[in-house]
C-alpha cells in the first residue's frame, strides 16, 4: 500500500509541476502589415481572429496591432517585435519584447504577475497600464 502511495505522489507531483498554459488571445485591431507565427504556424492577421502561445509577433513600419487576453490587452507600435512564449504555469503570464514599442493595459491580477522580458530590463506588474519602448542599446518603461 506504501509504495502505491508514494508512486501516484511522485506522479501527481510530476504532472503538477509540468503543467504548462498556453494563454490565447484573440486580435482586436490590425492595420498595416503584421506577421503572427502561433505554434510553429502562420496566422492569417485578420479582427476576431484567435491564437495561442507560443507566438511571434513582428510589426512592419505601417503596422499595428492590438491583441487582448482574459488579463491582459497588447498594442503592438510599428517597427516592433514581440514573443509569447507559453506560460510555466497559470500564475505566470509574460511577454519578451525584442524591439520596438507596446503599450501594455495588464488588468488587476493579484497575487498574480505579469512580466515584459526585453534585453535591457524585466518589468513585473499586477496591474496598470504601461508602455514599453525597447531600442538598439536600451529599452525604456512608462506608467501611463
Amino acid at each position: 500500500m506504501s509504495r502505491f502511495k508514494f508512486i501516484a505522489g511522485f506522479a501527481l507531483l510530476c504532472g503538477l509541476t509540468s503543467v504548462s498554459q498556453a494563454q490565447t488571445y484573440v486580435i482586436e485591431r490590425v492595420s498595416g502589415k503584421v506577421a503572427i507565427t502561433a505554434g510553429g504556424q502562420v496566422v492569417q492577421p485578420a479582427a476576431g481572429v484567435k491564437f495561442s502561445a507560443p507566438a511571434e509577433i513582428t510589426t512592419s513600419a505601417e503596422g499595428r496591432l492590438r491583441i487582448a487576453s482574459d488579463s491582459a490587452a497588447l498594442n503592438v507600435a510599428p517597427n516592433s517585435s514581440v514573443v509569447i512564449p507559453v506560460a510555466a504555469s497559470t500564475w505566470l503570464e509574460r511577454v519578451q519584447h525584442r524591439l520596438g514599442q507596446v503599450l501594455f493595459s495588464v488588468k488587476p491580477r493579484a497575487p498574480d504577475s505579469f512580466h515584459v522580458e526585453t534585453p535591457y530590463l524585466v518589468a513585473v506588474v499586477k496591474g496598470t497600464t504601461f508602455s514599453v519602448v525597447v531600442g538598439e542599446h536600451a529599452a525604456e518603461v512608462a506608467l501611463i
